[in-house]
């Protein structure tokens, strides 16, 4: 017998599963729709390639803002970057790759 909090953990998860594969897909299309329009406004062009850079884990397309030296940052910036590493650690101790579905 599954609980009213099951059920709806269970419908939250599918939900976020549509959410992910239609969701990402539309948004896929409609980016290569709008990057293949020579009307549509250069700043559109430039937000979709570095979102499509950033979800291909291709790191910042900036090249005006490497990532800093751990004696450049503040502590602040080392929680950061410390946090975002052992994310990264967790990910693939679970033996992923970081990418949305894992």
């Amino acid at each position: 017998m599954t609980t009213r909090r099951q059920q709806g953990r269970a419908a939250l998860s599918r939900t976020l599963d549509e959410i992910r594969l239609e969701g990402l897909r539309a948004a896929y299309e409609r980016g290569t729709k709008i990057l293949q329009d020579d009307g549509a406004p250069p700043t559109a062009h430039a937000q979709i390639i570095r979102c499509f850079f950033a979800a291909a884990g291709l790191g910042t397309v900036d090249a005006e803002q490497p990532e800093k030296e751990a004696h450049e940052m503040s502590a602040d910036e080392l929680r950061e970057a410390r946090d975002r590493l052992l994310g990264e650690i967790g990910v693939r101790a679970r033996g992923g790759r970081g990418e949305v579905f894992d």
